[in-house]
């Protein structure tokens, strides 16, 4: 997800609960508000076409819930959107389906990475879902399809896969899933 370079603007919790939704859309980190861009529509490719190879293969299994773009209070202090987000069944109680939030520790995030916001993905959040326990983190290039897995052992992110573009990946999480981005995006 890009992120705009502006001056932030700090604000309790609360206050960052009561803007409207967007646009303009923000995360929310440690009392700093951080405007974050819309993305690219080959970004936006990606996620929607991923959401839904997987929603499918979560739905077959009845194994959970995939979420897109959805505000997740990770910790009292850390709202973000990731582009992606997976829930266990058994651990769907961190979602209110009444209001929509989201609030606690998903078992997947997923974050497409352009070379613009690259780096809040790749060290701030990073640094963020581990230490907040997130089990499995995937990170995909934009550019050309890769994906680096990474799966929490000891409260460290180790990394489990890196799969280069064009390759089949085979996600730890999902026992017996195939996934192919550039298959499933015809490139």
């Amino acid at each position: 997800m890009a992120v705009v370079e502006t001056t932030q603007r700090t604000m309790t919790k609360e206050e960052f609960k009561q803007l409207p939704e967007g646009p303009t859309y923000y995360e929310f980190e440690y009392g700093e508000v951080i405007e974050v861009s819309r993305p690219h529509p080959d970004h936006n490719d990606i996620v929607g076409i991923l959401f839904a190879f997987l929603h499918g293969y979560v739905r077959q299994q009845e194994s959970g819930r995939v979420f897109m773009d959805v505000d997740m209070d990770l910790t009292p202090d850390l709202t973000y959107a990731p582009d992606l987000l997976f829930i266990h069944q058994e651990r769907m109680g961190i979602y209110d389906e009444s209001t929509g939030e989201i609030v606690g520790v998903p078992d997947l995030t997923v974050e497409v990475v352009s070379a613009k916001g690259g780096w809040r993905d790749r060290v701030r959040k990073f640094d963020e879902y581990q230490k907040a326990g997130v089990e499995w983190y995937w990170l995909i290039d934009a550019e050309d399809l890769s994906v680096e897995e990474y799966h929490l052992k000891e409260g460290q992110y180790v990394r489990t896969a890196s799969i280069a573009p064009a390759a089949v990946f085979r996600p730890g999480l999902f026992a017996g899933l195939e996934i192919s981005l550039s298959a499933l995006l015809d490139k």
